[in-house]
């Protein structure tokens, strides 16, 4: 009865530390086990339209597996929240001159801090149903399928941009991770198997880990700036007489 007692106890006492612990915010993780040598960020700019995304030109972030051999993508478990792409991406676009281009209000929700809760209301009701797909992307193991798509956003709708040209465009991702302790060190798998199905409500406690910076020159085209940006920028510098 004594035994039964303690192990009550202790189940109450980390209940209450996950609960205290939903506010706080998802810290950067510096003992990850993702070698940035061998998984990387990629991006690729498509003047496509997209309902999904918004006007052209596009960015398309994907992760690449760099490893030389397979079984070190699949020892990490290179996994990560299958999230959107601004709860994923920090951006910043740069013109010629150096000059950050102001964000829309959908450009500054990219790379706000996130919230222990924030990210268990997300995937709590997905790991319930046991939607592993939608929680989760994989970096292909697979010599043959060494990348991965991981998301993608509309430059025009993130930025105010006023004028056609070449801009700079900066992107980094954060891979959100499980801390899952094995022998010492926090492995990048974010979901087991065994963690989905129903009553799967556990809050789990999330770390993220920021992958080195990437940069791509994008092609601005008049065409590409929306039309209430082409208003102002001419009511700002108005044409001389």
């Amino acid at each position: 009865m004594r035994t039964l007692f303690l192990a009550i106890a202790v189940v109450f006492c980390i209940s209450c530390d996950v609960g205290k612990s939903q506010d706080q915010p998802v810290t950067n993780n510096t003992a990850t086990v993702v070698d940035t040598n061998l998984v990387a960020c990629v991006m690729s700019i498509e003047q496509r339209h997209g309902l999904s995304y918004g006007p052209s030109p596009i960015c398309f972030v994907s992760l690449v597996n760099n490893s030389p051999t397979n079984s070190i993508i699949i020892n990490s478990g290179i996994l990560g929240l299958r999230l959107s792409a601004e709860n994923l991406f920090a951006i910043e676009l740069v013109n010629t001159n150096g000059k950050s281009v102001e964000k829309t209000d959908y450009g500054r929700k990219f790379g706000q801090s996130l919230t222990q809760k924030q990210l268990n209301d997300w995937a709590i009701p997905i790991r319930v149903w046991g939607n592993y797909s939608k929680a989760c992307f994989e970096v292909p193991p697979a010599v043959l399928q060494s990348s991965a798509e991981i998301g993608a956003f509309s430059i025009p709708k993130a930025f105010k941009i006023t004028q056609a040209g070449e801009y700079t465009l900066h992107v980094r991702m954060r891979l959100i991770q499980n801390r899952f302790f094995d022998q010492g060190i926090i492995r990048t798998n974010i979901f087991g198997m065994l963690q989905f199905g129903r009553g799967r409500k556990t809050p789990t406690v999330f770390q993220s880990t920021w992958l080195p910076e990437v940069t791509a020159k994008v092609q601005i085209r008049l065409q590409d700036i929306p039309p209430e940006s082409l208003l102002s920028n001419n009511q700002t510098n108005p044409t001389s007489k």
